[in-house]
């Protein structure tokens, strides 16, 4: 307490308390003078100045908060001011009398408060939470803006009454809801739960996540709920999707038979999803099976190389590939799977595990193998027949050379030349069966030398050069690359012939036939063009394939030969470390086969003359 002389505004009397505060420790008296310059805060010195003046001088009492900087310390402190002008007696001058209180504490406590409800305005606002509160007594509600948004209902109505807020409940969340409310009314404590409202006016559905707490009005029974309510549907969408994703994947990896598993590398445990369990019969209520029980599936003559290629697996491989059989534990049968692994980092652990995939191949294994089989008949069958139908080939031959000796009759004549030329025919055809068995046996071997392609290609020219005289067609050669390749001078000149016969037979008369040769980043390109009738372009990815044939251009289907010359082309390119590729731009557009070898040194191409 202070006592002032209202009309000196000299100070008569300080408490001790009044000292503490202030930290005034002079023997004098302070003054209104240094109180004001030396004590108060100057953002509050005006203000304080003007009410203690006007206070002195008999106005209103003074109230005030301000803030003091104490006089030995300089320490900031918020004072609570009441002063009162008192009247003396007797004639006693008036005496004006403050009353003051340290509320530094409580005011940092209120800032504080202030401070953590401007923060928590913040977070709600941020993340658009509606706050509410529910007078269990009068089933009064009280609702912020953002929960009013959250229901789309206007706020100038008010928070509706606790019927009219489960009407806006789904149906089938309605009762799980009045059920968690009477148990919290019933027993207090917290609550957190996720419901769908129906939102108008569109009726739409809306996720919400509440969380909240009951304030006890006694023992056994709550006087209001406090809680926050947020909105979840978009997470709720993103869940039902992936819930969606996860069925349909079950669908494709049980359609597919398929099955996914996971190994921690670490500890060597598994995880097999239901799928692995149908792979491998295993039945699921024994769990999956760990360490040497899951080799015991597999057949003992892939164990090995599973192990190898599992141990395998790291940052350095991180994926891996393997093939192996298993014996199915519930009916016994061998079963073929492929496994296709990834090694990773898991990132909740930050251990090294494998997650891959298995698939059932066991029915495309076994019909590789039948197909296989197959061909292989195939290819002794070709054999066989070729075989038998040289045989009587030397004795027609040679009876049609005889008769070609011998004196004959105009009649006769045409007669021995239809019987040359089939017989020559067909013996081509037999030689072309017998290359084709021999290469899928395995049975051709290169005689690989550094051989110029000019050189071959001449040796080719003179083998077609009568076809393509005879059908009175043209032929453009242009050879520009002087390189040469490892090659077999026979093989390789038998693969230029029957591009140039089958650039003929598919070439009406007169037309055009260009043969050249060019350079092309390491490679030689030997390129067969001509302005025939075309490949259809459901034809052109099977023109290689063995026995597929166009028409010729005569119309007759002999001429147009077995489908066997582009196949030998391809097989003998390709042993060769070659590649062979066919274009068309459509019917009657002419074709292109362009043959492509691996180039070996340069040599001076041969001198010959055309």
């Amino acid at each position: 307490m202070i006592e002032l002389d209202a009309s000196t505004h000299e100070a008569l009397w300080m408490s001790e308390r009044a000292r503490e505060i202030l930290g005034w420790d002079q023997p004098i008296l302070v003054t209104a003078a240094q109180y004001q310059r030396e004590i108060v805060h100057p953002d509050d010195r005006a203000s304080h100045s003007q009410a203690l003046v006007a206070a002195m001088r008999g106005g209103s009492p003074l109230e005030q908060v301000i803030r003091i900087r104490r006089h030995g310390d300089g320490q900031c402190r918020w004072i609570k001011a009441h002063g009162e002008l008192v009247r003396g007696q007797h004639s006693h001058p008036p005496v004006f009398v403050v009353v003051m209180s340290d509320v530094t504490d409580a005011r940092r406590a209120q800032e504080l408060r202030d401070d953590q409800a401007r923060r928590l305005r913040v977070a709600l606002q941020a993340g658009r939470m509606g706050v509410w509160e529910l007078d269990l007594e009068s089933g009064r509600q009280h609702w912020n803006a953002a929960q009013f948004a959250l229901m789309d209902m206007a706020p100038e109505g008010g928070a509706p009454d606790l019927e009219t807020f489960f009407a806006c409940i789904h149906p089938d969340d309605r009762t799980r809801m009045r059920s968690m409310l009477e148990r919290v009314v019933r027993d207090g404590g917290g609550f957190e739960t996720e419901f769908r409202i129906r939102r108008t006016p569109d009726g739409e559905q809306r996720w919400l996540a509440v969380a909240g707490d009951a304030t006890p009005a006694g023992p056994g029974k709550a006087a209001r709920l406090v809680g926050v309510n947020i909105n979840v549907t978009e997470r709720k969408r993103v869940e039902q999707d992936l819930v969606a994703q996860r069925e349909r994947l079950a669908m494709a990896l049980d359609a597919g038979r398929m099955g996914v598993w996971e190994l921690d590398l670490a500890t060597g445990l598994r995880h097999w999803t239901p799928g692995m369990f149908g792979l491998t019969g295993v039945d699921p209520a024994a769990g999956t099976p760990q360490h040497e029980a899951f080799y015991g599936l597999v057949e003992p003559e892939d164990r090995e190389a599973l192990r190898a290629a599992m141990a395998g697996l790291g940052p350095q491989n991180p994926r891996v590939s393997i093939q192996f059989r298993v014996r199915h534990a519930g009916d016994g049968s061998m079963r073929w799977i492929v496994s296709q692994g990834q090694w990773m980092l898991d990132p909740a652990t930050g251990r090294a595990k494998a997650v891959g995939l298995c698939m059932d191949v066991t029915e495309r294994v076994l019909t590789e193998r039948r197909l296989l089989e197959a061909d292989e008949r195939k290819d002794e069958f070709l054999a066989t027949l070729a075989h038998e139908l040289r045989n009587p080939l030397a004795p027609l031959r040679n009876v049609a050379s005889l008769l070609r000796r011998s004196a004959l009759t105009p009649v006769q004549q045409p007669l021995v030349d239809i019987m040359e030329r089939q017989v020559g025919q067909l013996r081509r055809l037999v030689e072309d069966l017998l290359e084709v068995s021999r290469i899928s046996q395995g049975k051709i071997t290169l005689r690989r030398e550094a051989i110029s392609v000019s050189a071959a290609i001449y040796t080719a020219l003179e083998a077609a050069q009568p076809l393509i005289e005879r059908r009175r067609q043209v032929l453009e050669v242009r050879l520009r690359s002087s390189a040469s390749v490892l090659a077999d001078a026979v093989r390789l000149s038998q693969v230029v012939t029957n591009l140039l016969t089958n650039a003929s037979k598919f070439t009406p008369e007169a037309g055009v036939i260009a043969l050249s040769t060019s350079d092309d980043d390491g490679c030689v390109l030997i390129e067969v063009r001509d302005t025939g009738i075309g490949i259809p372009a459901d034809l052109l990815p099977r023109v290689f394939d063995l026995f597929i044939q166009g028409a010729a251009t005569t119309g007759d289907q002999a001429q147009s030969g077995l489908g066997i010359g582009l196949s030998l082309v391809k097989r003998l390119v390709e042993m060769h470390g070659g590649s062979v590729r066919a274009a068309s731009e459509g019917p009657n557009r002419g074709a292109c086969f362009t043959v492509r070898l691996p180039r070996g040194t340069e040599v001076a191409p041969p001198d010959r003359r055309r």
